[in-house]
């Protein structure tokens, strides 16, 4: 068993490298993409990327408030 959980957490190793490299390259993809527009004097399309990219949210689109164990199911309030 102990060998059994040994294999689960290098192969979680693993998965998790591979996935790290990807969103790495995917990043240096996007800069390179972006400093060839710059480079190529396309400067319409290099203020496009730009805006397209500020215009995506970080922050959630909703939040679920926390359920009080003091509240009845199905009636949340959202104190601001």
């Amino acid at each position: 068993m102990l060998n059994n959980m040994m294999k689960y957490e290098k192969r979680l190793k693993d998965f998790k490298y591979v996935l790290r490299v990807c969103r790495q390259a995917k990043e240096r993809h996007k800069t390179d993409a972006l400093a060839s527009s710059l480079q190529d004097h396309t400067l319409r399309k290099f203020w496009e990327h730009i805006r397209k990219e500020n215009r995506k949210t970080t922050l959630p689109t909703s939040v679920q408030p926390g359920m009080r164990r003091s509240q009845p199911r199905g009636k949340t309030t959202l104190k601001l």
